[in-house]
């Protein structure tokens, strides 16, 4: 019969005291082999209740609150036309149907004459376009993060925080509409451009180790040239809401919002000339028509000179703006902005110095580095 645990363990002392009668308690033989005894001694004891720390631990745990959850949601709430989700689980995309929940890492995308409304559940709204795709990386009670790939989008925010990320760009906003544009434009241009109807963005470009910030306020357009340095890819014009006007994703979301009212900064309305469908489709046609540029110009003492232009035909390797003090500016020779994005269309020059009158000119850039095309001369005096 084995001895009670008692009896064992009062056994296993006095093996120990034995051991070490006769000798330096403190040799390091005695002090290892003392080591060693008294582990098997405790060891029953142990033994007996193996899992007390466990079971405390396991008590502990049903103490502690699970982590807070939230009820934000997205929701599809339009369709119109062919608008897909992504699906893992069939590694396919699928027609999706107004009023499915959607979670983050959602992709969404639109195909041609196809558009969509996303609803959250603080109110604000996402729109695209057609022919866009984004993705809903995070969705909370706090911010709201979305990769815009391709397309234009309209932004919606009601006191969420949108955090929009568009291949280098990302924009950051709340309380504000704005739109948003990730375009490939003609000779492997890439273009971003953020246009701000209320309130304000802030957005930064990074490249590598290089970035630029711009605040982009109501009334303003930011146009990103994502192909150059980081210095000069950055051009802030006024938001032309006449010309927004004959967009029809613009009008779309102003019946939307119920907001059908001009702004009072609208500089007067510029006409578009546009090329017929047949001229378009008809190189020897194009060729035939002459490449004409007509330019505008607004000043506001104190402040900076507007310039804005229309454009018949095209502009492939974008627009120079001259500015001199004597009439007639030319380029090469006189001072210039190149502007490369062949579908701007307004730039602001700030008036500073000690200048009394400007002589402005814009004309459009070559491929041979030069310009063959002028547009009229504008004069714009300077109140110092």
């Amino acid at each position: 019969m084995d001895e009670p645990i008692d009896q064992q363990n009062e056994n296993n002392l006095t093996e120990i005291k034995k051991s070490v009668i006769g000798k330096s308690f403190f040799s390091k033989s005695n002090i290892f082999t003392a080591i060693i005894i008294l582990i098997i001694a405790l060891l029953p004891i142990f033994m007996d209740n193996p899992s007390g720390e466990k079971e405390q631990s396991a008590s502990q745990n049903e103490n502690v609150s699970p982590a807070p959850t939230t009820d934000f949601s997205a929701k599809i709430s339009f369709t119109d036309g062919k608008v897909e989700i992504w699906s893992g689980k069939a590694n396919a995309w699928l027609d999706i149907l107004p009023g499915k929940i959607i979670g983050g890492d959602s992709q969404i995308r639109t195909g041609k004459q196809s558009r969509a409304i996303i609803e959250f559940t603080d109110k604000s709204i996402i729109r695209l376009d057609e022919n866009s795709h984004i993705i809903l990386k995070k969705l909370n009670d706090k911010k709201i993060e979305v990769i815009q790939i391709i397309g234009r989008a309209y932004y919606k925010t009601n006191g969420n925080s949108f955090e929009i990320i568009s291949d280098e760009t990302k924009i950051v906003a709340s309380n504000s509409t704005f739109f948003v544009a990730n375009r490939k434009l003609e000779n492997e241009q890439r273009e971003v451009t953020v246009e701000v109807t209320k309130n304000l963005a802030l957005v930064r470009l990074q490249k590598g180790n290089e970035s630029i910030e711009k605040e982009v306020r109501a009334e303003e357009k930011l146009i990103i040239n994502l192909n150059e340095p980081v210095e000069r890819a950055l051009f802030k014009t006024p938001l032309l809401r006449d010309i927004l006007k004959k967009n029809n994703f613009y009008l779309w979301n102003q019946l939307e919002d119920g907001d059908e009212k001009s702004s009072p900064l609208n500089p007067p309305e510029i006409k578009i000339i546009e090329l017929p469908d047949s001229i378009e489709k008809n190189p020897s046609e194009v060729a035939k028509l002459e490449e004409k540029i007509t330019l505008h110009s607004s000043y506001q003492p104190g402040s900076e000179v507007t310039l804005y232009w229309a454009l018949q035909g095209k502009a492939p390797y974008g627009f120079r703006i001259l500015r001199s003090t004597s009439p007639n500016p030319t380029y090469p020779g006189s001072e210039f902005v190149y502007l490369p994005s062949p579908s701007i269309r307004s730039y602001i020059w700030p008036a500073n110095g000690d200048i009394e009158k400007y002589y402005f000119k814009i004309c459009l850039s070559g491929k041979n580095d030069d310009c063959p095309i002028y547009s009229n001369e504008k004069e714009e005096k300077i109140i110092l």
